[in-house]
């Protein structure tokens, strides 16, 4: 009988016992005269971390580097073309029963020749790491963490970075905020930890090369709205983000400013429930959804300000897009965001709830107001033309994504060279780090 195997089947799949290895006898599948660059990454989704991920590799030197990801995580791979143009790619999901994950990352780390292997946000990347380096002590592992969420597993990523850490020869993070959370609160004692801002392309996102007819939607409404105060909500449409939020501050804005009016860029789980919020709270002529987009520029380009209200962020992407797009922003207290946003540039705001918080739906009026205030502010400031110069100019001063490249491919350049330093004696732990896979799997049932 042959029997139809349905994929992905990493959620149904439990180990019967420890990791294995193939048995595989042919030899190398690269070319020698390179050096070999193993990506372990989630997915391929629309996102800030994703885009990190992409800028990366899209500028790491292809005379110098064969590149290879293994994604891990299921989903709707929106990004994964982009990804083949310069990397090999396998989703471990699409494939393969989750007992032969390990051995399948074991043999790439083989034939592959692999020279290092750089981890960011792979649930399952941070358990197979210690079991790896075992067969791979001289191998460099490193890691980039974008930010920390108490509401899923004590600090997510982080904290996996934080119990694998003397394995790993570099942690990088996305904002100063970040290190200090892992080394203050999830006892972080390496000092191989070291923040590297994501950045943006200033030569892409100028105002002065944007035009408002680049997106066909935003150019048939604009006629309309273009007198008016646009406030930009541009981001994922999820609870973390609070989208429900946003909609009860643009109410008590414009009880203040009728003419304001949000532009929401994005989808996402919750954007039906922003839409009834806001037919609810009788915004429906003070909100269009325009949806996904894969251009924002021209979103950037229209508005007045942008609100970020989140409750978990590192830096957001979309932070560094508003200002180099000369566009100031009101964003939440959360992660690194005070690290670029000033008074000169936006305001920050303190949130009333914590990320603990995350499925509390009620906002505070206290809250509410905050950001109403905050908006208002920047709305009817006399002095906005200037603000919208110093957003510029604070991103041309070190936070541009050519300054990221820059770092990142000079310390990728030295691990490479120079070997790992760190767990060369720790091939004698492989039956614990083999403990510590089938520890992940009993975690992860996600049915």
């Amino acid at each position: 009988n042959v029997v139809a195997l349905q994929y992905p089947m990493s959620t149904n799949f439990y180990y019967d016992s420890y990791p294995f290895t193939f048995n595989w006898e042919n030899g190398q599948v690269v070319d020698n005269n390179k050096k070999n660059l193993l990506f372990i990454f989630p997915w391929f989704k629309l996102g800030g971390a994703d885009k990190f991920n992409y800028d990366l590799l899209s500028n790491i030197d292809k005379e110098k580097y064969n590149l290879t990801i293994v994604t891990t995580e299921p989903c709707d791979y929106v990004w994964r073309q982009r990804f083949e143009k310069f990397a090999t790619v396998f989703d471990l999901t699409s494939f393969l029963h989750r007992k032969n994950w390990p051995a399948f990352m074991h043999y790439i780390m083989k034939t592959r020749k692999i020279d290092l292997v750089f981890e960011s946000h792979s649930y399952f990347g941070y358990y197979v790491i210690p079991w790896l380096k075992s067969y791979y002590p001289t191998v460099p592992f490193v890691d980039y963490v974008h930010a920390e969420n108490w509401s899923w597993r004590n600090g997510e990523y982080p904290r996996d970075s934080t119990a694998i850490a003397g394995l790993l020869d570099k942690t990088y993070t996305c904002t100063k905020y970040l290190k200090s959370q892992m080394t203050e609160k999830m006892g972080r004692t390496t000092d191989n930890v070291m923040p590297v801002y994501i950045g943006v392309d200033e030569n892409e996102f100028d105002e002065e090369k944007v035009k408002i007819e680049d997106d066909e939607d935003l150019a048939r409404v604009y006629e309309k709205y273009k007198n008016k105060k646009i406030i930009l909500y541009c981001c994922r449409i999820s609870r973390e983000k609070r989208p429900l939020l946003a909609i009860k501050i643009l109410r008590k804005v414009c009880d203040e400013e009728k003419d304001a009016v949000m532009f929401v860029v994005g989808d996402g789980d919750k954007l039906n429930n922003m839409k009834k919020m806001a037919e609810k709270l009788e915004l429906n002529e003070n909100v269009v959804f325009f949806g996904s987009k894969n251009n924002v520029k021209p979103f950037y380009k229209t508005c007045n300000v942008e609100l970020i209200c989140s409750l978990s962020e590192g830096l957001t992407l979309t932070t560094y897009e508003a200002m180099s797009m000369k566009r100031p922003v009101v964003s939440a207290n959360v992660g690194g965001q005070k690290e670029l946003i000033d008074s000169s540039c936006g305001v920050i705001v303190d949130n009333v709830q914590s990320q603990k918080d995350l499925f509390i739906e009620e906002y505070s009026e206290e809250e509410i107001d905050r950001y109403a205030k905050a908006i208002l502010k920047i709305l009817h400031l006399k002095n906005y033309e200037q603000m919208k110069e110093n957003c510029r100019k604070k991103i041309l001063n070190g936070f541009t994504i050519n300054n990221m490249i820059k770092t990142m491919t000079s310390e990728i350049d030295s691990l490479v060279e120079n070997g790992s330093k760190v767990g060369i004696d720790c091939e004698k732990y492989r039956e614990l780090y083999s403990q510590y896979l089938v520890l992940y799997n009993q975690l992860d049932q996600r049915n």
